[in-house]
């Protein structure tokens, strides 16, 4: 291994090639393998799950022959519950509903 006192990096270097905002709008868009994204889908759908929570949103990805389809949706906070939760405490059972 060598180090190196100076290291010139690109300007683009470390930015983002893919417009996340634009695939995760909430519009279904089909992505090629190869056109659309350049490493292994499985990578791509890491990446979009990564970006999908940094921006406070779900994301549901589908492998379709030859690339991935996605779908975005912003994350639920604080929804009701409509059902109640049982919590076991010790040797009894507690029910508790979340307001």
């Amino acid at each position: 291994m060598k180090t190196l006192k100076a290291f010139e990096f690109p300007e683009d270097a470390g930015r983002s090639s893919y417009d996340w905002d634009a695939l995760l709008s909430g519009k279904i868009p089909q992505l090629e393998e190869g056109t659309d994204f350049r490493c292994k889908a499985a990578t791509f759908a890491t990446l979009a799950r990564s970006q999908a929570k940094k921006r406070g949103m779900g994301v549901r990805i589908s492998k379709v022959e030859g690339g991935l389809v996605i779908r975005s949706r912003p994350v639920r906070v604080n929804h009701p519950v409509e059902w109640p939760v049982a919590a076991v405490v010790g040797f009894r059972v507690q029910s508790a509903t979340w307001n």
